[in-house]
Parts: C-alpha cells; sequence; structure tokens
C-alpha cells in the first residue's frame, strides 16, 4: 500500500471525528446566531453520530458489491456539501437535519476506507495499516477542537464547517487519483441480506461494534458537555474551550496507547 493511499484514508477517517467535535468548543457562538440555548447545540453531534452509527452496519456490504472507490467518493463529496451548506441553516432544525445527512455520508465513509486498506496491502501489514489510518480518527479529537475554538474566535465559527468541507472536497480528490475502481469478485454477486448476516454472525463482532460506538459517543458527548460546562463557569472563549475539549481527547488517546501495558500489569 502506498503512502499516498495511507495518507489519503488518514484524512478520511480524520473528517469523520472532525465533525463529532467541531461544534463542541463553538456552542456558544453556534447558540447565540441560531436563537437557541448553547445546550441545545449538543443535538448536532448526537444525530451526526446516531446517523452514521446505524448507516455504518449496513454500507460495508454495499461496497461488496460496487466497490470502494465510489461509494468513498460519494460520501466524501456529500460530506464536503453537507458541511458547506450547515452554516448556512436557517434554525437549528435545519442544522440538525444537515448533521445527520452528513452522518450518513460518514458512514458510507468509514467502511469503504477500511476495506481499502484491506484490499490494498498485503495480509501481513494489514493490522498495521488500520493502526495507521485509525490515527487519523483519534487525533481528531484532539486538534479539531482546538483549531475550531481558534478559528471561532479569528474569523467566526462557520468557518470551522467551511474548513471541514475544503477538506472533503480535497480528500474526494485525492480518493480519486490514488485508488482505482474494483468490484470484489468473491463478493460481488452475494445478496445483501446474506452478506450482512454472514458479517454479524463473526464471534464477538457484535459486542465489539457496541463498544465501538459507545466509546466514539462517549468520547465526543462527554467532551463537548465538559468545554461547555466550563465555559459557562469560568467565562472562557471558544479558543480556551477548545483547548480543554482537546486535552479530553489527548486523555483518551493516551488511555487506549496505555491499555495494552495495564492489561498485562493488571491481569
Amino acid at each position: 500500500m502506498k503512502t499516498t493511499q495511507v495518507a489519503t484514508l488518514f484524512c478520511c477517517l480524520f473528517l469523520i471525528g472532525s465533525a463529532e467535535v467541531v461544534a463542541g468548543p463553538m456552542m456558544g457562538a453556534m447558540s447565540a446566531d441560531l436563537g437557541v440555548r448553547s445546550s441545545a447545540i449538543a443535538y448536532l453531534p448526537a444525530a451526526y453520530g446516531l446517523a452514521y452509527g446505524a448507516f455504518a452496519l449496513i454500507a460495508g456490504p454495499l461496497s461488496d458489491r460496487w466497490g470502494r472507490r465510489r461509494p468513498l467518493q460519494a460520501g466524501l463529496l456529500g460530506f464536503a456539501l453537507l458541511s458547506a451548506a450547515l452554516p448556512s441553516a436557517p434554525s437549528l432544525a435545519v442544522a440538525i437535519v444537515l448533521s445527520a445527512l452528513a452522518g450518513l455520508c460518514a458512514g458510507l465513509i468509514q467502511p469503504n476506507a477500511l476495506s481499502l486498506v484491506a484490499d490494498e496491502s498485503p495480509p501481513e501489514q494489514i493490522g498495521r495499516r488500520l493502526s495507521h489510518v485509525f490515527v487519523g480518527l483519534m487525533l481528531a479529537f484532539v486538534l479539531t477542537p482546538v483549531v475550531a475554538g481558534w478559528l471561532s474566535d479569528t474569523a467566526g465559527w462557520r468557518s470551522a464547517y467551511y474548513t471541514l468541507a475544503a477538506m472533503a472536497a480535497l480528500a474526494f480528490l485525492a480518493v480519486t487519483r490514488t485508488f482505482v475502481q474494483r468490484v470484489p469478485a468473491a463478493a460481488s454477486h452475494a445478496g445483501f441480506l446474506a452478506t450482512h448476516t454472514q458479517a454479524l454472525r463473526t464471534p464477538g463482532v457484535r459486542r465489539r461494534l457496541a463498544v465501538s460506538y459507545l466509546w466514539l459517543g462517549w468520547v465526543a458527548g462527554f467532551g463537548a458537555v465538559v468545554a461547555e460546562v466550563a465555559a459557562r463557569k469560568l467565562v472562557l472563549s471558544s479558543t480556551d474551550t477548545g483547548l480543554i475539549a482537546g486535552l479530553f481527547g489527548l486523555a483518551v488517546i493516551a488511555g487506549n496507547l496505555a491499555s495494552g501495558r495495564l492489561q498485562r500489569a493488571l491481569g
């Protein structure tokens, strides 16, 4: 697997994580423009996460029939358009719908991006390449809140969403240039329900899926709430709030990196 391909998929997962946490440090600024309480902005990442988690479960088998690149391109293009449209939403309700639709696009991006890792890597390198790509998802929980808070204070909260849209458009172009369209021969004629049922029968997969989605929602939701409460109590700027949210994400990554050693030490 080429370095450019790894970098492209790294960016795809970075976008998925970024959309989950971008609103956290900007809740105060967004609420003023949308005319709602700042706590109501939490519905945006909630709608995104629910749509993403639900659709990702069925998007994987679709790529087994249609190939990886085209669904990935469609997800990135939709993600870019919806991220660019959300700042112009006339109300919170419309913004929630746009955020949920962006979650559907994220649910299309992730399984195809991870499947491309398996398709393009030798069997002995798949695990290592997957870990490289997943760093993009974890890095989003640290870097995106910090950058979003700073952008909110300097250029307005809308600029953070426009930045996400531009990054998704660049990722679309990168996927177009670095990957070719292939339909997996072994699964190209398999039925959708049969493929999905067989995947869910993999030993331990249901428990791991549940834990993964719970972890993602916990990190995004709890980090946003902590940042918002701190901003209220301490009268912090969006930049300061973003730093708090980023610090929480950094602690999560540190815990993930330390978990293996802790398990060996504690049994």
